[in-house]
This record gives structure tokens, sequence and C-alpha cells, in this order.
């Protein structure tokens, strides 16, 4: 009679965590992941601006198309501005709306101020003439919205060519801004 000889293969041993067991020392674990809040960079008036105008449009989603004519070079500028920015911040999707719409809240309240504004920037920027306005457009809030209309209405009756002169002034006026405050700061 035989007897059956059971032949067991290789015993498998259960692998083990890398944290358990006897070959685990504090010296061969990882080091706890600490978690603190980010550092936010304080951000002057200017980069406020333009960054709550970029979480606005970014959490908000219901920004309009707004078409207009602005003077090339503060449309340029603009561009140039939130392409510069873009890249020295590290957020991509920063765009010349942003600027465009926190210029556009940053205009004084008052119509007759807004007028004196357009003037003495037309005066001082261009001796009293501008190269001809060409079309530009732009995703502003619904805010910004609201405030060119009310502007739009409170400026009927003045000087010709002053909407122009109150949309570049308010852009040139943010632009000058934030060339005395730097580039914005990555998050």
């Amino acid at each position: 009679m035989e007897q059956a000889v059971a032949t067991e293969g290789p015993r498998r041993r259960r692998p083990q965590a890398r944290d358990q067991g006897v070959r685990f020392t504090s010296i061969t674990s990882d080091p706890p992941i600490l978690r603190t809040k980010a550092r936010k960079a304080t951000l002057k008036p200017g980069q406020a601006a333009v960054m709550q105008s970029f979480l606005d449009q970014r959490t908000r989603r219901n920004w309009q198309t707004w078409s207009g004519r602005l003077v090339p070079e503060t449309e340029g500028a603009l561009k140039e501005r939130a392409f510069f920015d873009a890249e020295a911040s590290g957020r991509r999707l920063l765009s010349a709306s942003h600027y465009f719409d926190a210029a556009i809240k940053s205009l004084p309240e008052d119509g007759a101020e807004v007028e004196r504004f357009a003037t003495d920037w037309l005066i001082d920027r261009w001796s009293g003439e501008h190269p001809k306005g060409e079309n530009a457009q732009f995703t502003i809030s619904p805010e910004a919205q609201r405030r060119l209309t009310e502007l739009k209405k409170s400026l009927r009756g003045t000087r010709h060519g002053i909407w122009i002169d109150v949309l570049s002034a308010a852009g040139d006026s943010l632009l000058d801004l934030l060339d005395s405050e730097g580039p914005l700061p990555s998050p």
C-alpha cells in the first residue's frame, strides 16, 4: 500500500504593509503629511479688482458679451497686460476681459465726475485728439453691464465721442495703477 505523499509547494507569505510588522521602525516610515493653509499673497487694490473679476467669472459663468469701440492702444495694452500677468501668476485663464470688467467697475458713480475723468484723460493723454476707435469685444459681468447702461443714460447729451473716451480712460487708468503695483502674484 502506497501512501500518498502530499507535496506542498512553497508557502506564500501574506505581504505586509509597509508600516506593520517587525521590520517597522520610525526611520523607515514616511513622515506625516502636514496640511496647512496656503499663505495668500496680499493683493494691492488694482490687483484685487482684477482677481475679483477673474474669480467672479470662473465661479458664476453668467457673464455677457460686450462689443464697442476703444482706442486701439488701450485694447492692445489690456491684452498685453493680461498675457503678462497670466504668465507671471500661472493663471492661464486670465484674460483681457477681467481687466476691462475691473476697469468699468472702478469708474466713479456720478455722471459729471465720469465726464470730467474722460475729458482729463483726452487732454492729458492725447492732447485733445486720439486715434479713431476700433471694434473691441470682451465678456463682462452683469454688474459691469448694468454700470455701462447707467453711464450711457447719464452721459446722453454730452459732447460727441465721450463714450470711447470713458471706456478707454477707464482701461488706461486701471493699467496705470497696475503698472505701479507690479505683476500679479501667483496663487
